[in-house]
C-alpha cells in the first residue's frame, strides 16, 4: 500500500503533526430511486453531509431529461431526506454553500417542487437554492441562456460562480451570484466561439477549462485564444476579479469535452485530452500557478490511449482525485489519487456493471466520496462488495477514507528558534540553529510529504542549496538527535 504524508504547519510553531494515510473503501450504500438515469452531481455540505442528484423517470437519450431526484445523507451515507423536481428537466450541476444546496439546469415548460409550480417557458436556464431541510429559498430562470452544461463553483466570500452557455449552446456566460440569488456581475465570454466545460472560482478569480469552436481565434478582452492549425484548441483561461481576461494557456485537442479544473492554495489542476502528431490522443493532468505558468504535466494512466475515460475530479488540501472509466464497456471504473506534485499515490478499482456517463466525485474533508449508478454487484477493490437488489439502474455512494495516525513533536518553546534566511529564497538558504541537541539531518518536502531535497548531518550554522526547487511553498525539516524535529515553512521565488 502506498503512503501519503500530510504535513500541517502551525505558523506559531507550537506543535507539528504528520498524518500517514492508507486509502481504503470505508462504506458503500445504495438508494432506491425508480428508473434512475444518472447521478448527475454530488456535493458535500459544511456538516460533511452528502447530497446526490440526477434525472430519473426519463428516456435513455443523453442528455437525460425528466424528473430530478435529490437525496441528502449524513456523513456515513444514511438518508436524511429525499425530494423531487417534477417536469421535463436536465440537471446541469449542484454545489453546497454552507448547509444550503444550489442546483442549476435546463427546463422545458412548467415543473413543480413540493407542490408549487415554477418555470413555464418552453426553454430556459433555471437556478434555485434549497436550505438544509430541502425547502426552497429562492429561484430564478433565464430564457436567454442554456443550462444543460451549466457549471457551479463555490467561492470563499459567500458568492458562487455560475457558468452557462448561450441559448444556441455555443459561447458562454459567466455570472457571480450571492447567496440571496442576486447576480453581482456577469460577462458574455463569447457569443459563439467558446465551449467552457468546467470552472472553478478561487480567490475571487475565475478559471475555466474549455475549447474553441469555429474556424478562427477569439479575443477575451486583451487575451487571445488562437485556433489550432491541427484540430481544435484546448485552453485554460483566467479572469480577474472584475471578470476581465487575465491569461490563457493553450494546447491542441480533438475534443476537450471532458476537460476538468480544480484549485487549492498549491495551484490549478486541469485535466485535458490533447492531441499530438500524427494523431495521438493524450490524457494530461496539468498543474499551473495562478499566473498561468505550467509547472508540471503528466499523462494519466488509462486502459486505452485513444478511449474516452470520462473523468470526474475532486481536490482536497493536498490530493487530487480522478474517478474514471477503466474498460471499453461499463464494468470497470478506477479512482486515481495524486499528490499536489502530480505523483500517483493510489489506485482503486470498482468492478461491476455500471454506467459510463454517471460517475461523480467530491471530497469530504481529507477523504473522497464517489457516486454512480449500477445494475449488478460491485466489487470495490476487494475491500467492499456492494450487492445489487433492485431493478434497473440504482444510485450508490461510497467513501474512500485514509486511516490516520498522528505523531506530535515536542513543543517548539523548548528549543531556540530555527532560522532560515533569506526566506523567500532563490538558490541558497542559510540555516542557523542554537540549541542543545545535535541536528542529524535536514530535508525539504512538499505539502504531501514527498522529500525533494535531503542531506545528512548538517552543522548548526550552514548554507543549503535549494536551486533545484521550483518556485512554491515547501516544508524544511531538521531532525534532532533526541528524535524530535524542527519545522519551518520555506518559500522559493
Amino acid at each position: 500500500m502506498k503512503t501519503l504524508i500530510t504535513i500541517i504547519l502551525f505558523l506559531a510553531f507550537s506543535v507539528f503533526s504528520s498524518q500517514s494515510q492508507d486509502f481504503q473503501f470505508l462504506w458503500a450504500n445504495s438508494y432506491d430511486v425508480s428508473n434512475c438515469n444518472e447521478v448527475g452531481a454530488i456535493a458535500v455540505d459544511s456538516n460533511q453531509n452528502i447530497i446526490i442528484s440526477g434525472v430519473h423517470e426519463g428516456p435513455v437519450f443523453i442528455p437525460y431529461k425528466g424528473d430530478i431526484y435529490i437525496i441528502k445523507t449524513d456523513p456515513d451515507g444514511d438518508t436524511i431526506w429525499s425530494s423531487k423536481m417534477n417536469g421535463e428537466l436536465i440537471l446541469g450541476d449542484m454545489i453546497a454553500m454552507g448547509n444550503n444546496i444550489i442546483i442549476v439546469g435546463q427546463g422545458y415548460g412548467t415543473f413543480s417542487y413540493k407542490g408549487i409550480e415554477y418555470g413555464g417557458a418552453s426553454y430556459f436556464l433555471f437556478a434555485l437554492m434549497l436550505d438544509a431541510e430541502g425547502e426552497l429559498v429562492w429561484y430564478f430562470d433565464d430564457e436567454s441562456k442554456y443550462g444543460t452544461y451549466a457549471n457551479l463553483s463555490a467561492g470563499e466570500n459567500d458568492n458562487f460562480l455560475l457558468h452557462a452557455r448561450t441559448q444556441s449552446n455555443l459561447g458562454d456566460w459567466i455570472m457571480i451570484i450571492d447567496l440571496d440569488g442576486n447576480i453581482l456581475n456577469e460577462k458574455l465570454l463569447s457569443p459563439n466561439h467558446t465551449l467552457i466545460n468546467h470552472v472553478v472560482y478561487y480567490n475571487e478569480k475565475v478559471y475555466m477549462n474549455g475549447q474553441l469552436s469555429g474556424f478562427s481565434g477569439v479575443f477575451i478582452d486583451t487575451v487571445y485564444i488562437p485556433q489550432s492549425p491541427l484540430e481544435s484548441t484546448a485552453f485554460v483561461l483566467a479572469l480577474d476579479e472584475s471578470l476581465t481576461g487575465e491569461w490563457v494557456s493553450i494546447d491542441t485537442t480533438l475534443t476537450n469535452g471532458d476537460g476538468r479544473i480544480v484549485a487549492n492554495e498549491n495551484g490549478l489542476f486541469a485535466y485535458q485530452e490533447t492531441l499530438t502528431p500524427p494523431f495521438n490522443l493524450v490524457k494530461n493532468l496539468k498543474k499551473f500557478d495562478f499566473d498561468g505558468e505550467l509547472l508540471k504535466e503528466i499523462v494519466v494512466p488509462s486502459f486505452n490511449p485513444n478511449a474516452l475515460i470520462l473523468p470526474e475530479i475532486a481536490i482536497s488540501d493536498n490530493r487530487i482525485g480522478l474517478f474514471c472509466k477503466n474498460s471499453s464497456n461499463s464494468d470497470n471504473f478506477k479512482l486515481l489519487i495524486f499528490d499536489d506534485e502530480l505523483e500517483l499515490i493510489e489506485e482503486k478499482v470498482v468492478i461491476g456493471p455500471s454506467d459510463q456517463y454517471s460517475n461523480q466525485m467530491a471530497n469530504q474533508g481529507q477523504h473522497f466520496i464517489i457516486s454512480h449508478i449500477y445494475t449488478g454487484d460491485l466489487n470495490m477493490n476487494d475491500e467492499i462488495t456492494l450487492p445489487y437488489g433492485g431493478s434497473g439502474k440504482v444510485p450508490y455512494i461510497a467513501k474512500i477514507e485514509g486511516s490516520t495516525v498522528t505523531y506530535t513533536t515536542q513543543n517548539f518553546e523548548k528549543f531556540e528558534k530555527l532560522m532560515i534566511y533569506p526566506n523567500p529564497a532563490i538558490d541558497k538558504i542559510h540555516i542557523k540553529t542554537n540549541y542543545e541537541f545535535e541536528v542529524t539531518g535536514i530535508s525539504v518536502m512538499n505539502f504531501s510529504g514527498r522529500i525533494l531535497l535531503e542531506s545528512d548531518v548538517i552543522p548548526a550554522d550552514s548554507n543549503f542549496d535549494v536551486s533545484q526547487l521550483a518556485p512554491g511553498v515547501y516544508v524544511l525539516k531538521c531532525n534532532l538527535a533526541n528524535g524530535s524535529e524542527l519545522i519551518k515553512k520555506l518559500i522559493i521565488r
